[in-house]
């Protein structure tokens, strides 16, 4: 970052020699271009005289949009989390930008794009957002307003409007790498305020560190004529495009460097990287296999990845798979000590005459609550589902109601049950997601009693009753979950395996036969463990950083993560993972509580695209130092 010494002068004027960073930039002196006609008219306004005119979008408060803020979507197979709030959001990558072919389109946010308003798309701070862009290649800077979602495209980090990249000097290039730096508008911007800004007005300091403090100036070149090119989110190079220059205010002597010069700069960058050698290529991942079903899906349980799926989100009928549900409330009444393994359950007569699949208990009979579980996830008895349903539910409506409520809790938002069997019913559904969702819920909170799907059989009134998931005695690394089947639902199968450490969920609805959805799940398996791979990139309560905290009686304190953070990656690319650490609530200053999030901690793939974000939170109270600590601190944050 080009930000200047001098704004950082302390509150008590401490005198200081001023440092003042050089800045080389090229000067073009091109004559300004007539627009070129362009194969066919567009639907949008020509340019203006001096596009470098435009002014940048000003911050200020907006509410959160309606439009394009969930908690999270996928897009291209990969899973975005949209970001609570823009607050201390730094971030460098590749940035791209759109043009007249996007003009007018509807935006992510409702909006419409306008190519030449200061806006931009990201994918994940909130809408609407502000941010100051910065070409990390010239020096340029602009503050734009984030109102739409992408890019979408391997290692992009942010999507600019037309004008906004005419402003930083990267139409020509098509993309540039940037610093993106989140702005709220109540705070002021760190860099406006200092040498770096949009126009030459002087800085608001005493007149003695005037003369020797340069201003950059930007914008102040020849204006930018219509591109050849339309530009595009897939990184298009449009036409070259007179470069803006720079200048330096009267109170320096004007400087222009020869483009051969940063030519020269530039070829030296250029054998640097060769030097440094060819990053290793990801091996190619081909398309998942076709399978014989309605819908399906293929996650990481720890990572949450998607790595394939079909009709993921259509509503599905889910047959006995409902029975994962009825497990996981009968799992959370065990849990909370509602209920024991060993309670005896009165078998009702409604349960006895249950339809379907059935564990054949008699009516009226007193049965051991882990017998009747046996029996529904096992034999997917309808008689034992019910008969636990009445236990811990009271009845089997009230008990439809605890599924709903727990579902919504475990983020199924497409799903709704009426029944404890899966027993068809209008308003009885799912969807392949969600049943993923409550597989890795199951796994990951229960698993003192997840083995209860792995068995193969179990007996019961002298009836040997066998597990109808084949893929148990097929593939050793399979170990649950769930079968189900009615005429109008097909034939389905929620799979979960475990191979080395890695484990995926399946999720295959509507199948033609037993021996479709077991080959279909096998496919799906086989084709994660092949092209992909799950690494632990850091440990829950592992120390990431030990920053000073002022006012504190100990000076310094160890933050880091409060869970596990797992990433899934092209198999053999384990090793391009790379993580970074920041403090998004510096200076740091005690009292602290414990678990408060401080600060991000963000991984990033062999492209540089982001996979996985976690909080930075203190693991101990941060407590407040004695009168004398936090007195010198006082001082000291006068210099931060």
């Amino acid at each position: 970052m080009m930000r200047a010494a001098g704004s950082c002068l302390s509150r008590a004027r401490v005198p200081a020699a001023v440092l003042c960073a050089a800045i080389l930039a090229a000067c073009s002196t091109a004559a300004r271009r007539k627009p070129e006609a362009p194969a066919r008219a567009p639907a949008v306004p020509p340019p203006p005289a001096n596009i470098d005119s435009i002014p940048d979008a000003v911050p200020r408060p907006e509410p959160r949009s309606a439009h394009g803020n969930p908690a999270f979507y996928d897009a291209l197979g990969k899973r975005y989390f949209v970001l609570a709030a823009a607050d201390g959001y730094l971030e460098r990558g590749v940035a791209s930008w759109y043009g007249p072919t996007f003009h007018g389109v509807s935006t992510s946010s409702g909006e419409r794009y306008d190519m030449y308003g200061m806006t931009a798309a990201h994918k994940t701070l909130p809408l609407p957002s502000y941010a100051r862009v910065t070409n990390l290649r010239n020096g340029r800077s602009v503050v734009v307003r984030i109102n739409d979602r992408g890019p979408f495209v391997a290692n992009r980090l942010i999507d600019l409007s037309y004008t906004a990249a005419a402003k930083l000097d990267m139409l020509r290039e098509g993309t540039t790498l940037v610093e993106v730096r989140a702005l709220i508008p109540t705070q002021p911007d760190p860099l406006s305020s200092g040498c770096m800004r949009p126009a030459c007005a002087r800085p608001s300091f005493s007149r003695r560190w005037r003369a020797k403090r340069p201003c950059i100036v930007y914008g102040s070149g020849p204006s930018t004529a219509w591109p050849s090119s339309t530009g595009s989110r897939s990184g298009s190079r449009p036409s070259a495009l007179p470069m803006p220059a720079w200048r330096w205010t009267k109170e320096l002597p004007m400087l222009r460097l020869s483009t051969a010069v940063v030519t020269a700069l530039a070829s030296l960058s250029a054998l640097a990287t060769l030097l440094a050698g060819p990053a290793r290529a990801a091996a190619p991942i081909p398309r998942p296999p076709e399978v014989n079903a309605r819908a399906y899906l293929l996650i990481d349980h720890f990572s949450g990845r998607v790595l394939a799926q079909q009709h993921a989100d259509d509503r599905m009928e889910p047959a006995s798979l409902t029975k994962l549900m009825t497990a996981y409330v009968v799992f959370k009444a065990l849990q909370e000590g509602r209920v024991k393994l060993t309670d005896p359950v009165t078998v009702s007569e409604h349960a006895w005459r249950a339809e379907g699949s059935r564990t054949f208990v008699l009516v009226g009979t007193q049965i051991p609550l882990d017998i009747l579980l046996k029996g529904m996830i096992v034999q997917s008895g309808n008689d034992a589902t019910i008969a636990l349903a009445e236990r811990v539910g009271g009845t089997e409506p009230a008990f439809a109601q605890i599924m709903n409520e727990y579902a919504r809790r475990i983020g199924m938002k497409s799903s709704s049950f009426e029944n404890s069997d899966g027993l068809p019913s209008p308003g009885h559904y799912t969807t392949a997601r969600d049943m993923a969702l409550l597989a890795s819920a199951l796994i990951r909170e229960f698993p003192q009693y997840y083995s209860l799907f792995s068995l193969k059989e179990f007996m019961w009134n002298n009836i040997r009753q066998g597990n109808r998931n084949g893929l148990l005695g097929k593939d050793p690394s399979v170990d649950g979950l769930k079968t189900g089947h009615t005429d109008s639902a097909g034939y389905c199968l929620v799979t979960s395996a475990n191979r080395t450490g890695m484990r995926l969920v399946s999720v295959v609805m509507g199948a033609a036969s037993v021996k479709a959805r077991e080959e279909a799940s096998a496919a799906l398996l086989n084709y994660g463990y092949t092209f992909f791979e799950t690494t632990k990139v850091k440990g829950a309560r592992e120390t990431v950083l030990k920053p000073r905290v002022y006012k504190s009686a100990g000076e310094f304190a160890a933050v880091g993560i409060p869970y596990d953070i797992y990433v899934t990656v092209g198999r053999g690319q384990a090793t391009s993972i790379k993580t970074s650490a920041r403090l998004t609530k510096e200076p740091l200053v005690a009292p602290l509580p414990a678990g408060k999030p401080v600060g991000e901690v963000t991984v990033t793939d062999a492209t540089g695209e982001v996979v996985a974000r976690a909080p930075l939170v203190p693991f101990a109270p941060v407590a407040e130092g004695g009168l004398w600590t936090r007195a010198v601190d006082d001082v000291a944050l006068w210099f931060h």
